[in-house]
């Protein structure tokens, strides 16, 4: 028993050393922007590479609920973005681009890559499907009479401009 006690104490000084805040911590005050709260509350990076640019495909989740009613197009929506840069540059070229909104964005593929891109013409190409929503045929205004399927898009990006267009 007396072997036990000295075991026992130092079990519950390392208890409470792990429960107590650190004695020099500093307080983390929250920051009051909501939009860039929002947006890196609902931001994710579903894809990425880093040959010959970088590129990033980033969602942004709309919060929300979709019970506001019996229309399902009043969910929240998503927004996709591709982010496009120069890699290994101190100062390099960036770009910006926005696939239209969706109910729901998913990276498929990275279809063609090429070596280089010193023709504006050469594009970084991927596939994204688009989750959308539409009224069924003969449907009524219930929820019941909507049907939820998917789009299939190719995007092209570069330094010089993007496309999306929708892949039969």
């Amino acid at each position: 028993m007396t072997r036990l006690l000295p075991r026992l104490a130092a079990l519950c000084a390392l208890a409470l050393c792990t429960i107590a805040p650190p004695a020099l911590a500093d307080a983390l005050e929250p920051i009051p922007d909501p939009l860039l709260r929002e947006l890196l509350n609902g931001l994710t990076i579903i894809s990425q590479r880093q040959d010959p640019l970088s590129v990033r495909i980033i969602v942004l989740k709309h919060f929300g609920a979709c019970d506001g009613g019996p229309d399902p197009l009043s969910c929240p929506t998503q927004d996709a973005f591709v982010a496009v840069s120069e890699t290994g540059q101190q100062f390099p070229q960036q770009k910006l681009y926005r696939l239209p909104p969706g109910f729901g964005w998913h990276f498929v593929d990275w279809k063609s890559v090429p070596k280089s891109l010193e023709d504006p013409k050469s594009f970084i190409v991927f596939q994204m499907k688009q989750d959308t929503i539409a009224k069924a045929a003969g449907g009524d205004s219930s929820k019941s009479g909507y049907v939820w399927g998917s789009r299939l898009f190719e995007v092209g990006v570069n330094l010089a401009s993007g496309y999306v267009q929708a892949v039969q």
